[in-house]
């Protein structure tokens, strides 16, 4: 009911060049950017028939409007809704390409618009205790919210088929991945459902079998159960599910029934297929563990290229000779959908995703000669796919996106680019196919509902219509001689490879698989057919041999009345092949990398409101101008006004949060909040809130908190202002926390001017007051700069003991600072990753301290003086993947911090503690991990710390149970070094350091961990670790002194 644990809100910016507008029905505000004015509009009419039914369905209105976000800044159709902060719906205006588990569909924005509206009435829908604790904590009080994941997305899909004539209930699509589950006996435990196992079917299986397991539910137990349920439970206690009260039965129960009915009904289907003589092939995947797509023979049919994505290793575009063995890697971490080849068979061409001007993901066309290693860009921000070359090499053809709307566009050598269609009826083009004399293309067209196959003429005008029905009719292939037609249909129910026989316009089945089987390739002998076929471990790459005499007759094509004019006439004999190949190379243009790597970033524990499976190259610096055009003029049926980021701004929650504190809790509170002598953590209980208007332009927090172990209060806010590139983000803050212990002299020290310390075991809690005003500009995908003016007012927040050293204690005063840093990240990540793999951090940051920028401090007889230093920080991670072993990582760390200018001690940086990077520990600034020795153990002003740790997996779970809100995903382990050493002085002046104070005595910690992954409340990730850590030195945490010392559990990694 009370979210205690929340994931963290995914940063989402928009491009800056998109001007926004807001169009304003009876419950929604349709925010929307120049470009989508035809889709907005058409939202407008349809939005409020599709509340009033779903309103009825689900028998509820929310009290407050929704915002519904149409972004185009991406060729993959998805969408997502929140009701937190406010109810918040984004729809990419983009329809689902014909590989899609979205692409059974009649009117795209419709079946979006309705799953999402649904995900907004379901978890809004609040009753009794859920309604009374929002009158105290607002909006962040909710149960619908916090349930499985598969309850929350399928019955989104459920409602998106039941309330429309598609849907993926009904898509074939969804039957092969249940057919192939049952099939293998692999169907997924019910604790699996939300989709959080790696391998396939992955995160589908929250959508398309939670839909269908509701959809055996709503059978079994009463058609609207589940509105019954969404109303039940969302009154009811969260994590507590009412299963009995609603269905009379143990979920579990309706789930080994669902599981048995669906085995037998796909047993009968397989047993159907068996009878009628299924096909026998020959598997390529050089690697079983990858799903392997898009086979290509190359045009004199030596070669056969496709495309893998492995969850261990990552994507890969590989080749093999003409009859599919000695298969190799072309392009490693590249992923592609289609290839086509150049006429001599020593290059293709193929479609990509990467990031287009930082915000937007796109697709463009890229070039690869053969044995060259690299990728070269026919494109950018073209948003270009499935391209084709022209039977002569001359001209390309492919598809582009923008706004729902496909068209078709030609590109000659000259990289000349004509639009051949200028389409706005929302019509979908795939794979446009060149026949083999050049007069037209084949391609497969969405239009009016239907999915069906066309030949168009090279001006982009349709000239026959080839398949007219309800089924998925796609990915047309040509034979060389022109005689044949191959192309992938559901028609049957199950997906498989048709020809048509252009002399007889007879169709023909021409595979027979009981799983499904797309993207045909046929080789220039007309001998030897490749496809992609659905297995229980992904797609798997096949051939066979061709013998037209075991193709099974399915009769004529339908007549076509508007085009009659019959395929010999339209198709004629192949071009012969051309004298001279147009290269398509440009002198001196430089070629991407030969790899990608994304900026390294956390892994979100949900997935967006649709499974996706595109891949996304990382290109450096992918730039494209006027990607958006200019705003329309078009005929609104409501008028639009300008965007209003100020309307929904005000508060509409609270959030409470408890996290643990380095420093065990005052005494006053030990009694409560220490279980155990060994287990006695510091906890701070906190209320946040916060808001950002839909477009996240402009965004504000406030939170109070309370802790332990200083028993004071903190609190604080910030201001951002998102809109452009840089960001500009104001902020003040004020809290008590532990920052050193405090020490007395010895009083016989041989030396009284530098006495042996005693540590008094006292902590200086110190309150401490920041204002800072920041500016942030991301130049590029992974790098970015900043500039920082803050000023830090520092006061102990309890008397200090008249005996404690002086030297030795924080700084007092007042710290005004200007500061500039820059960060780069990149990083190769796989689904199988324990850690960062094949990635890089680096970051820089100078810090200017003077009195004319605020500096005043307290010296040790507790004066005032001015303060004149410049600091200097950086940190260099690094994640090098063991080549040998997969997802081993040796993971180094290297910091240091340095001081030039005036010596005065400051307290700039503490070394010591298991704290690492987490959201889930509060720890001061200055705070450095190096495991083995206490919290803050080293203070100084100057410090280095050197890191290595060797991680490796352990087991892998990818396991739930039941409706247990805990899923486990994999343990590891890692054997770790750190070093480090803090010190004071000055690089510069008087009394400069010596080496000796550089690395003379450092800390040397030496230990283990083992590390939990899992998902706990059904949605947030979390990251367990157990470890020991020793320190080898001085004051370093002993197993000789105390057993359990060494001991640590933290939430989140090291580094």
């Amino acid at each position: 009911m009370l979210v205690l644990l929340a994931a963290a809100a995914v940063a989402a910016t928009y491009d800056p060049d998109l001007k926004w507008r807001t169009i304003r029905t009876e419950h929604f505000d349709i925010h929307f950017h120049q470009g989508c004015e035809q889709v907005a509009d058409e939202l407008s009419l349809a939005a409020e028939s599709i509340y009033e039914t779903m309103t009825e369905e689900v028998q509820w209105e929310p009290r407050r409007r929704t915002h519904v976000v149409l972004v185009d800044r991406t060729d993959s159709a998805n969408g997502f809704a929140g009701v937190i902060p406010y109810n918040a719906i984004t729809m990419y205006v983009t329809a689902p390409q014909e590989d899609s588990n979205l692409n059974f569909y009649e009117d795209w924005s419709d079946a979006i618009f309705t799953h999402e509206l649904t995900h907004i009435l379901h978890m809004d829908t609040n009753h009794g205790i859920v309604s009374a604790a929002r009158a105290i904590v607002g909006r962040a009080a909710t149960t619908n919210d916090v349930s499985p994941g598969w309850m929350i997305e399928g019955f989104a899909t459920f409602q998106e088929t039941r309330q429309t004539a598609a849907g993926r209930g009904r898509a074939t699509l969804a039957d092969m991945l249940m057919r192939t589950s049952a099939l293998s006996d692999d169907w997924p435990p019910l604790g699996n459902l939300d989709g959080f196992q790696v391998d396939p079917p992955g995160g589908n299986l929250r959508y398309i079998y939670g839909q269908d397991f509701i959809q055996y539910v709503s059978e079994q137990t009463g058609e609207d159960v589940w509105t019954r349920w969404v109303h039940v439970y969302g009154g009811h206690v969260p994590f507590w599910l009412p299963t009995k009260k609603v269905f009379g039965q143990s979920l579990q129960k309706l789930y080994y029934g669902w599981r048995d009915d669906r085995r037998a009904a796909y047993t009968a289907v397989a047993d159907r297929v068996r009878a009628e003589g299924e096909t026998v092939s020959r598997v390529l995947n050089a690697d079983p563990r990858a799903s392997c797509t898009a086979p290509s023979f190359s045009p004199d049919g030596d070669r056969l290229v496709w495309s893998c994505s492995d969850s261990r290793t990552g994507n890969a575009i590989w080749a093999a000779d003409g009859d599919g063995f000695a298969p190799e890697i072309l392009l490693d971490r590249h992923g592609a959908k289609t290839f086509t080849w150049r006429r001599d068979g020593t290059a293709f061409v193929y479609a990509g995703m990467h990031t287009v001007n930082q915000f937007n993901t796109f697709s463009d066309v890229y070039l690869h000669v053969v044995g060259s290693g690299s990728a070269i860009p026919l494109t950018a921000g073209a948003r270009a796919r499935d391209p084709d070359f022209s039977p002569d090499g001359s001209r390309l053809i492919f598809v582009t996106n923008r706004a729902e709307d496909n068209q078709l566009q030609q590109m000659t050598v000259d990289r000349i680019t004509t639009p051949l269609t200028s389409l706005h009826d929302h019509t979908q083009f795939s794979t446009p196919r060149f026949s083999p004399d050049g007069r037209v293309l084949a391609v497969s067209v969405h239009q009016d509902g239907r999915r069906d196959l066309w030949l168009y003429d090279t001006s982009g005008k349709p000239v026959r219509r080839l398949t007219s029905d309800l089924h998925i009719d796609a990915d047309p292939a040509w034979s060389a001689d022109g005689n044949w037609l191959y192309f992938s249909s559901d028609r049957s129910g199950i997906a498989n490879i048709y020809a048509i026989e252009l002399a007889t316009e007879r169709l023909w089945q021409v595979t027979n698989v009981v799983t499904g089987a797309t993207r045909p390739s046929i080789r220039r002998d007309d001998r030897l057919l490749a496809w992609q076929q659905w297995s229980n471990d992904g797609w798997e790459v096949h051939v066979m041999d061709v013998d037209p005499a075991k193709f099974i007759d399915r009769g004529t094509l339908p007549p076509s009345m508007r085009h009659p004019t019959p395929l010999t006439d339209l198709v004629g004999d192949p071009a012969p092949d051309p004298a001279e190949v147009a290269s398509w190379e440009v002198p001196g243009q430089r070629p991407f990398r030969p790899g990608g790597r994304a900026p390294v970033l956390l892994s979100a524990a949900v997935a967006g409101a649709q499974q996706t499976s595109e891949s996304v190259d990382s290109f450096d610096d992918a730039r494209a101008k006027d990607v958006f055009g200019e705003e329309e003029d078009y005929p609104f049926h409501i008028a639009p006004r300008r965007y209003n980021p100020f309307a929904t701004l005000a508060p509409t929650y609270v959030l409470p949060y408890i996290q643990t504190t380095p420093v065990p809790p005052d005494p006053l509170f030990r009694p409560y909040t220490c279980p155990a002598t060994w287990f006695c953590p510091g906890l701070q209980g906190s209320l946040s809130t916060g808001i950002s208007d839909p477009l996240r332009h402009w965004a504000w927090s406030a939170f109070g908190a309370y802790r332990t172990d200083a028993a004071d209060w903190s609190a604080g806010g910030a201001l951002t202002w998102n809109r452009w590139n840089p960001v500009f983000t104001l902020s003040a803050t004020t809290t008590a926390a532990p920052v050193a212990s405090i020490y007395y002299a010895d009083a016989e020290s041989p030396d009284p001017a530098d006495p042996d310390l005693l540590n008094s075991g006292l902590y200086y809690f110190e309150r401490r007051s920041v204002g800072t005003f920041t500016i942030t500009w991301p130049y590029q995908q992974r790098a970015s700069v900043f500039a920082r003016y803050q000023y830090t007012d520092r006061q102990s927040t309890d008397p200090i003991p008249p005996d404690a050293y002086a030297p030795r204690l924080p700084l007092r005063g007042q710290i005004g600072s200007l500061s500039a840093g820059y960060r780069y990240s990149w990083s190769e990540n796989s689904p199988y990753a324990i850690s960062t793999e094949d990635g890089r951090i680096a970051s820089v940051v100078g810090s200017l301290l003077t009195p004319w920028l605020g500096t005043s401090v307290l010296d040790d007889s507790g004066e005032k003086s001015g303060l004149t230093q410049v600091q200097l920080t950086g940190e260099v991670r690094d994640y090098l993947t063991n080549p040998w072993l997969g997802n081993h990582v040796f993971a180094t760390q290297l910091a240091g911090g340095l001081t030039f200018g005036e010596t005065q001690y400051l307290g700039n940086y503490s070394l010591g503690g298991s704290f690492g990077d987490n959201a889930f520990y509060v720890t001061p600034e200055e705070y450095r991990m190096l495991r083995g020795y206490p919290f803050g153990y080293d203070p100084g002003d100057m410090y280095w710390i050197a890191s290595a740790e060797y991680r490796f997996p352990l087991a892998r779970f990818d396991r739930g149970f039941g409706t247990f809100p805990l899923f486990f995903r994999n343990l590891s382990a890692a054997a770790f070094v750190d070093a480090g050493n803090a010190f004071d002085g000055n690089f510069f002046g008087v009394d400069p350091v010596e080496i000796e104070d550089v690395f003379g005595e450092p800390l040397v910690g030496v230990g283990a961990e083992i590390t939990l992954r899992t998902v706990i409340a059904w949605s947030v990730g979390s990251t367990l670790r157990v470890g020991y850590g020793v320190g080898l030195t001085e004051g370093g945490l002993s197993p000789a002194v105390d057993p359990l010392a060494p001991l640590y559990v933290q939430l989140g990694g090291a580094f």
